[in-house]
């Protein structure tokens, strides 16, 4: 039989370089975050991993970039915080190789930052380490758990409190033009660099927390005059807020919801018009809010109510639409007509695409009645503002592959088009992220990922377009993948596809001592689990052979490589017994790879057991095989 070495050394040339790269985090990069470095001085980090990201299916995602004299089967090592972490194997040269950090492997849950490393194997004996990306690790939630899921609002959000004598008295023009202070007292897990958002009636008031306010445990925030009269008056208005960390973890109660309890009602009264603010209809029905899941492709409607006391026959009346983008770029509107009968309601009709053009923003509606359409001091209504809300991410489509038929699609000699399509609504920025993974045992394994930011292109064709690159598809062969959407850093909605191949694959591999889909270590010799390539009138001399033995269990996957020597004699492999022992009380998926002297490259079916020890019956055979005969 023909063993292979663990690593062979033509493979690799020590000593040149390889121009690693740092490791990337494609869900955390686009999180700027501040770190701490080894010198204890705050600097910019390369990403932020928070509890969306470990929650998620495939766990924490780290990228490594390829690098010189890449090839098939050199072992890549995580280290996180100096400690090892997982390991993989190159499969398609020249693509991104995905490691996972499983969430329940991440250390502790307060803010920390860490170095986060990778190390290759390019030989036995000639390693090399990247550089390291420092990022901000935290896992928990501003405010901490809902201590009273009866109770309205996160009750570990301190309720925020006005001076006494506003609330006695209310908001006049006075108050508002001196500004309005709030107080928020210190909440479980408050950090600097917090993000509070305060809602004002329907504006939002963004303060992000001092050091010197963590630091004293408690958060004065001023909602100043512009933003108290755009909010309108009001006889009784209470006060909510939410707080999102530096990693944009959520503050989060019992119903999944981010909000404060509400604060005490209390009076507003700063603006100085007599006119009763306008009114905003969706689908004929008044709201506070426009949800764009419900405008469809529908329009938005103002009304102004006119009665004989402040508007009569003859006048003019100026409709003022201001909209914000969510980037705070202004978009407005403005109307003017003459009024042909009083009382009676005046409607203004505001475009299907005109909302659209404000996902996420918001809309502040006002208007004047002037005696001519070019009066000098026209009369100012009160202002409404409302917030413009975008499409849910529960509103989104599957990913869709317009190849496939009936869930299935060949692999071909080009790349594979996955599409995204773009509700109506999507603000402009939104960051989409289509991730591939294959099944492994309880955990998916990542193989390809790719973000994208959404252009104002994007949003005129209604669809995006990802391909996957053909060398990938062809180590993917035969396989099951899953095209799962992330919104934003939200899981969202997924599809899954079997990629098939004219190619005939070759046989599974066998491994010696496995019987009835089980294999007990403690079957096994000193040299471990002996892995046979069956004989194929494919192969031919030097045709290189990569096998993969994968399991659930930390610690307990390998990989070799070594070319065919003997077209008579199998090739064999060991797999060491400590790998083996790691397996143990997991599953292992086993398959190999065939990169032919001349030729396309090749798979093999999978083979998939479990590992432990076997139970012993009055059934069990006295003898077990030694060997797999070709």
């Amino acid at each position: 039989m023909t063993h292979a070495e663990p690593f062979d050394l033509a493979l690799s040339r020590p000593g040149q370089p390889r121009w690693l790269s740092r490791p990337r985090f494609p869900l955390g990069e686009r999180i700027p975050v501040i770190v701490t470095d080894e010198a204890g001085q705050e600097v910019v980090g390369d990403a932020g991993i928070n509890l969306a990201q470990s929650e998620s299916s495939p766990g924490v995602v780290v990228a490594v970039e390829p690098w010189l004299d890449q090839r098939a089967g050199q072992r890549v090592d995580l280290f996180w915080a100096g400690e090892p972490m997982t390991s993989e194997w190159v499969t398609a040269v020249g693509q991104t190789l995905y490691l996972q950090v499983p969430g329940e492997q991440l250390p502790g849950q307060g803010a920390a930052s860490i170095a986060v490393f990778y190390r290759v194997h390019f030989s036995a004996n000639d390693v090399e380490d990247s550089a390291p990306a420092r990022v901000l690790l935290k896992l928990n939630r501003p405010g901490g758990k809902d201590r009273d899921a009866s109770q309205p609002g996160h009750q570990g959000l301190p309720v925020a409190t006005l001076p006494p004598a506003l609330i006695e008295h209310g908001v006049d023009a006075a108050s508002a033009a001196a500004g309005v202070p709030v107080t928020i007292a210190g909440y479980e897990n408050l950090r600097v660099r917090d993000l509070i958002e305060l809602r004002w009636g329907n504006q939002r008031v963004l303060h992000t927390v001092t050091r010197a306010e963590a630091d004293d445990k408690r958060v004065v925030l001023t909602v100043n005059e512009q933003q108290i009269l755009d909010a309108g008056d009001s006889d009784g208005l209470r006060l909510v807020y939410r707080v999102s960390d530096e990693v944009r973890n959520d503050s989060q109660d019992a119903d999944l919801l981010p909000w404060s309890a509400p604060s005490q009602a209390f009076e507003v009264y700063a603006s100085n018009s007599s006119l009763p603010a306008a009114y905003v209809l969706v689908n004929g029905q008044y709201v506070e809010q426009i949800e764009l899941q419900a405008v469809a492709d529908g329009d938005a409607w103002v009304e102004v109510v006119t009665y004989p006391a402040d508007f009569a026959r003859g006048q003019w009346l100026h409709l003022l639409w201001r909209g914000t983008t969510e980037d705070g770029r202004v978009v407005d509107i403005e109307e003017s007509r003459q009024l042909s009968r009083v009382p009676g309601a005046e409607r203004f009709r505001i475009a299907n695409d005109q909302l659209l053009e404000l996902a996420s923003g918001t809309a502040r509606v006002s208007y004047e009645v002037g005696v001519t359409a070019t009066d000098p001091d026209p009369r100012g209504s009160r202002r409404r503002t409302l917030s413009v809300l975008e499409v849910p991410a529960w509103s989104w489509h599957a990913p869709r592959v317009p190849a496939a038929v009936h869930g299935a699609v060949a692999v071909g000699a080009g790349a594979l088009e996955v599409e995204i399509d773009l509700p109506r609504g999507c603000p402009l920025g939104l960051v989409l992220t289509l991730v591939c993974s294959t099944n492994s045992g309880r955990q998916r394994r990542v193989v390809w990922m790719r973000s994208h930011s959404l252009s104002r292109r994007d949003l005129q064709r209604d669809a995006l377009s990802f391909s996957l690159p053909a060398p990938l598809l062809k180590v993917l062969a035969h396989q099951r993948l899953r095209f799962s959407l992330q919104i934003d850093g939200q899981e969202g909605p997924n599809m899954e596809l079997q990629l098939e191949t004219s190619q005939e694959v070759y046989a599974a591999a066998q491994v010696e001592k496995l019987r009835d889909g089980l294999l007990d270590p403690a079957e096994l010799g000193a040299q471990g689990a002996t892995l046979v390539i069956p004989l194929d009138p494919r192969l031919q001399l030097n045709d290189r052979v990569m096998f993969y033995w994968r399991s659930t269990e930390p610690g307990g996957s390998a990989a070799d490589t070594s070319a065919i020597s003997s077209l008579t004699r199998p090739l064999k492999f060991d797999v060491p017994r400590n790998v083996v022992q790691a397996s143990s009380g997991g599953t292992v998926s086993l398959n190999y790879q065939v990169t032919p002297v001349n030729g396309e490259p090749g798979v093999s079916e999978p083979l998939e057991f479990s590992v432990g020890p076997r139970a012993v019956t009055g059934n069990s055979p006295a003898a077990l095989v030694d060997e797999v005969q070709p």
